[in-house]
């Protein structure tokens, strides 16, 4: 027997312990830290951008063909894209996690190249960008100068001329965006001046691509030469362009008599910005903000540790007075709620060997209880590095609940050789050996039980699935690490180092007397205990009623409890997004964020850090001079105690506030409380239009859906990420007359586009840097309508073409982005359950909502609330195969049917306690939940397969039922109580968590509490009656088939 070849080997024992622990300090360094595993769905972003172009020409001509091509790609979950009257747009891919998101990219690219040759060339000019990214920011950087030596151009011409590449290199940057440009060469056209000249825009773009250009012009002297020249020299010709004076002197057009019309003669030259969409503040300093992504499963805690390395490294090179700050950072509630979770690792370990001495009254046995914490832990580390997974807060939670699981173990087997030791006089080698033969199968029993609950949580796919398997690999192997110590080192130390108990009353005057109130609640609690043994022996039939009661009470309670995904957070952020009215100007825009940012500066100032506001974008994707965000970075969670000052209670108070706004939406946002799941908290759907109705009804409705879901009482701060429909100018061109006037179409087109959307011609050397090259109609050419049409073209003929003998106008308005989901026109809607209601119920309530609108729009959720959906289908089907491989794995090892059932009675018990104490506490049923539910019911499976093995053994030697089962109880009750409150002091602090991260610890603290509560203090009792009962049966059956 292996616990024999240790118990005579105890100097071996301590060496495969020492090993054990030594291996897992070496392993420990090298984990990653992570909130969480990487859960988030693979993504791969298609980003592009055609200037000039309105929202509906580029998802025409551009996103409709890019999403054609990419129908059918492999492990395709959803896919949505967006499309800006800004020229941009982009088209983002969700996979499912099991898909590798390098051939996810590879195979976006390879379609994409076979549909280039159909975009419109300005995107082919600009290029199209595909990457693997994260659906979310890790961080926003503010770049800010604080003496007014640097404007926001200075700011943004830096930023993107010497730190966003550079930030972009860092290992685990998926995209880094610059809400600013770098400097450009922006070319003025005087259109009248052209005029008189006989030149059109097209003119000037031709003479730059000519005249701004880098050539090879070879060598001379080069090979193959017949000549005998001693000389070989590299011959530099025509260079690009790198000063305003250069550009000055590009030649438009000759004259025979020797007249030359340079540009300088009919533009402004300037170094201007590359974009002039974005700008903004923080504390009240011109800013330039940095949007940096995680590259698809980069771990965000290394990642953002690089770049404050990086930011520290080039602090000294940065210009006087330039600073910078991060107002966005989701990584210090990662690191927060990992201390916080620590701590309570910490606080159980002292709560577990308290309860050990107090019940064992002896430092010896405390010791060696103790000792196998390390152990085990340490071996579950190294099998956590060596599958790959980090330190997060799913296997933190799953060694605070594998302590007092582990110790159990421990405590049976030490336990046990004390009660030898009393009661049959053996020393402690003699009560070891004889122990572990008693008692081996029990712990290999509840050792293989419990790792067989959550060993199907490995198995589901999915977020979900990755969320459980990291936690059920924690707790399997930290239960078989323990059934290994149980029956390898504790027998053997035991033996080694364990005194001979001397017999004594509770008035015996040892050290450890004071600690004797710990045996007299025991032994007073067993005397009760027996009791009530007694009574439910006699009444069978209440046995079985109360385990069908708490069965059928369980169903209901879970019906009635709200489902979620996972809890809210306080992340220590939140962000405002600002929608202006349909044609709102950036200074307008910049009043609203301004109140905004003073709002929280006045109102909030003893919560926050700092704020900044930057315009021309908001969180949901939107871009445009009618839009901006301001971003909140809030204290540490010390520094801000009390309910009052969470980040949803600042939230609530912010979104009252500006819920009624007169001239802007402003909503009030978390973060999301998943990396990769969407950029804030709560639901997000996406509303399709799939009867094709037109646009502004669509729009109308989405309106009235979103009205209506404000008003339910349920949801709140829903919003739709769409913007107003903003005026635009439709141009008519009469071609007959045109080209009557010797005016192709295509010259109209090709000149219209350089005056008035401006044009990306070529590059030009800036400070040993490419940049660009922009030309454009000066803003007098395009403020009004009457601007436009003072523009004049010349033919082919030399002569000039007023524009509006071939062109008419009229004002209309058009939407400023366009959205699709799954190649369906859509507009995405998100919210906010009200306080008390979960996110499962306001996903019903918004589903309800679109389901009933008369116009029959179809929805699909993405994100978040798309695995909370899987993870509502898949519950179910966990804890039945739970069941059901527990079932089997009894029946197996014990060569019984009657034990298996015996045990399975018990578990309503554990898992009626967990949902108790949920719904006392108004908590949800979402994923911490499941995991408490398993838990409890693997803790009342554990206590009833102590005390029915006993019973079923002393049946075999000729005991009767009941005497069996009450002498079961009497010998196991102590063991089982022990092992069932060290159990519950080592989780008690979960359910009183403060803190970052507090409401995870809250939800699976008060879940595994309850469970343990009512398994151990009221299922216990009911334990001998379910053996008996079912024993009973079985041995009825029996005879009636003999007959």
């Amino acid at each position: 027997m292996l616990s024999r070849f240790f118990i005579y080997r105890p100097v071996l024992a301590t060496v495969v312990a020492f090993i054990t622990i030594l291996m897992g300090f070496l392993c420990v360094p090298n984990l990653e830290i992570a909130r969480f595993p990487n859960i988030a769905p693979p993504s791969v972003r298609l980003t592009l951008r055609y200037n000039g172009a309105s929202a509906i020409t580029i998802e025409n001509s551009v996103v409709q063909v890019v999403e054609q091509q990419m129908s059918g790609l492999d492990g395709l979950l959803y896919f949505s894209s967006r499309s800006t009257s800004e020229g941009d747009a982009n088209i983002s891919f969700s996979f499912d996690p099991s898909v590798d998101p390098d051939v996810a990219q590879m195979q976006i690219q390879n379609r994409l190249q076979n549909i280039m040759s159909r975009l419109p060339q300005a995107v082919q000019d600009n290029g199209v960008s595909v990457r693997k990214v994260s659906e979310d920011t890790l961080q926003r950087i503010a770049f800010y100068c604080v003496d007014g030596s640097m404007s926001q151009e200075d700011i943004s011409d830096f930023v993107v001329s010497v730190l966003q590449d550079q930030l972009s290199r860092i290992n685990g940057v998926g995209s880094v965006s610059v809400f600013g440009s770098a400097f450009a060469v922006r070319i003025w056209l005087n259109l009248d001046k052209m005029a008189s000249y006989k030149l059109n825009p097209q003119d000037v773009v031709n003479a730059l691509s000519s005249q701004n250009r880098q050539i090879s012009s070879g060598q001379l002297g080069s090979l193959p030469n017949d000549y005998d020249e001693p000389i070989n020299i590299t011959i530099k010709s025509r260079e690009m362009l790198s000063s305003i004076e250069d550009f000055e002197k590009v030649v438009l057009k000759s004259y025979e008599n020797g007249a030359t019309v340079f540009l300088k003669d009919v533009a402004r030259i300037e170094f201007g910005r590359e974009i002039y969409t974005f700008s903004g503040n923080y504390n009240g300093y011109p800013v330039t903000a940095v949007s940096i992504d995680l590259t698809d499963g980069a771990n965000a805690v290394e990642t953002a540790q690089r770049i404050e390395d990086f930011l520290e490294s080039v602090r000294h090179n940065l210009p006087e007075g330039l600073k910078y700050a991060i107002p966005y950072d989701t990584v210090p509630f990662v690191t927060a709620s990992l201390h916080e979770v620590l701590k309570t690792l910490a606080e159980a370990l002292f709560l577990v060997a308290l309860v050990i001495l107090l019940f064992l009254r002896d430092i010896r046995a405390t010791l060696i209880v103790c000792l196998t914490i390390p152990i085990v832990i340490s071996a579950t580390f190294s099998v956590l590095y060596l599958l790959g997974y980090s330190i997060n807060t799913l296997t933190l939670f799953g060694i605070v609940l594998s302590i007092g699981l582990l110790v159990d173990d421990a405590i049976v087997v030490v336990e046990n050789i004390n009660r030898l030791m009393i009661e049959q006089g053996l020393s402690p080698k003699d009560a070891a050996l004889k122990s572990m033969s008693e008692i081996s199968s029990a712990l290999f029993g509840v050792g293989l039980v419990i790792a067989a609950v959550f060993i199907p949580m490995g198995f589901f796919s999915g977020a979900t699935g990755k969320i459980y398997r990291q936690f059920s690999v924690t707790i399997v192997s930290a239960m078989l690490f323990s059934i290994a110590v149980a029956l390898i080192i504790t027998p053997s130390w035991c033996a080694k180092y364990l005194k001979k108990p001397v017999q004594r009353d509770f008035q015996a005057s040892l050290p450890l007397n004071k600690l004797d109130l710990g045996v007299r609640l025991l032994e007073k609690g067993r005397e009760k205990f027996l009791v009530y043994v007694a009574y439910l022996l006699k009444h069978l039939r209440l046995c079985f009623l109360v385990s069908v009661v708490f069965a059928v009470l369980s169903v209901g309670l879970v019906k009635v409890i709200p489902s979620s995904f996972l809890p809210t957070e306080d992340q220590g952020i939140l962000f405002a997004n600002i929608t202006m009215p349909a044609g709102a100007s950036q200074k307008q825009t910049k009043a609203v964020a301004n109140e905004v940012q003073s709002y929280f500066e006045e109102n909030e100032k003893d919560n926050i850090d700092g704020v900044m506001a930057s315009l021309g974008f908001s969180g949901g994707g939107s871009r445009g001079q009618s839009v901006a965000s301001v971003f909140v970075k809030l204290k540490k969670w010390d520094d801000r105690p009390g309910a009052y000052n969470t980040a949803m209670a600042i939230k609530d108070r912010a979104y009252a506030h500006f819920k009624n706004h007169d001239s802007a939406r402003i909503n009030i946002v978390l973060p999301s409380g998943v990396r990769g799941m969407g950029p804030s908290a709560g639901f997000s759907i996406q509303v399709q239009n799939i009867m094709g109705i037109d646009r502004d009804t669509f729009v109308k409705d989405i309106n009235e859906i979103v009205a209506t879901a404000n008003e339910s009482g349920v949801i709140t701060n829903v919003r739709s990420d769409s913007m107003p429909d903003s005026p635009q100018l439709i141009m008519s061109f009469n071609d007959s007359m045109a080209i009557s006037h010797h005016l192709s179409p295509e010259v109209i087109n090709n000149n219209i586009s350089v005056a008035w959307a401006g044009k990306y011609v070529n590059d030009f050397l800036d400070r040993g840097r490419i940049k660009r090259v922009y030309v454009q109609a000066d803003a007098k050419y395009r403020t009004s309508l009457s601007d436009l049409f003072k523009m004049n073209l010349v033919n082919s003929q030399e002569q000039l073409v007023p524009l509006n003998s071939v062109a008419k106008a009229r004002f209309d308005y058009g939407p400023v982005q366009s959205q699709r989901f799954n190649g369906i026109s859509s507009i995405p809607i998100s919210g906010d359950p009200v306080s008390g209601i979960s996110s499962g119920q306001a996903m019903d309530m918004i589903a309800k909502i679109v389901s009933e609108h008369p116009n029959n729009y179809a929805y699909a959720w993405q994100g978040q609330s798309f695995q909370e959906k899987l993870l509502g289908a898949q519950s179910s089907k966990l804890f039945f195969l739970s069941a059901l491989i527990v079932f089997l794995i009894l029946a197996a090892l014990y060569e019984s049917w009657t034990i298996p059932v015996s045990v399975i009675f018990i578990i309503p018990f554990g898992i009626f306690g967990a949902l108790v104490f949920v719904f006392m506490r108004s908590l949800v049923n979402d994923v911490y939940l499941q995991i408490g539910l398993l838990t409890s019911g693997a803790l009342a499976c554990k206590n009833a397969i102590l005390l029915i093995e006993y019973a079923h053994k002393f049946n075999l030697r000729g005991l009767s039922l009941m005497k069996s089962a009450q002498k079961a109880a009497f010998i196991r009750f102590r063991p089982i109580v022990m092992t069932s409150v060290a159990f519950l002091l080592g989780v008690f602090p979960l359910m009183f968590a403060t803190g970052a991260g507090a409401a995870s610890q809250i939800s699976i603290g008060t879940a595994i509490v309850g469970g343990t509560f009512f398994s151990t203090f009221i299922g216990v009792s009911f334990i001998p009656g379910f053996f008996v009962m079912v024993s009973c049966v079985f041995l009825f059956r029996k005879r009636f088939f003999e007959k």
